[in-house]
């Protein structure tokens, strides 16, 4: 983003996430995400480059929140759960 690339380089980068994203949907491996965040990485710094490095910081805590979040509520609290109910047993 630093190096402000021709429209170009932003056309090939967005037609090879979309082709990576449709090329691993059913993969039984998590890797359409990262195709899905490159994809939004690119729209948004695209948009105004000046704020890239504040805009990439915001994205990159938004989705570590969110990773957080998911691993509280999808496999901390249900493993706690788990062992109560297995204590009470």
């Amino acid at each position: 983003m630093r190096a402000s690339p021709p429209a170009a380089v932003y056309s090939i980068a967005t037609i090879v996430a979309m082709a990576g994203a449709g090329g691993t949907r059913q993969s039984r491996w998590y890797v359409t995400p990262a195709f899905s965040t490159f994809f939004v990485f690119l729209l948004l710094l695209y948009s105004d480059p000046q704020t890239a490095t504040s805009r990439f910081n915001q994205r990159v805590l938004e989705t570590l929140l969110g990773v957080g979040l998911a691993y509280i509520f999808g496999l901390a609290l249900p493993a706690l759960a788990r062992k109560r109910q297995s204590a009470r047993t």
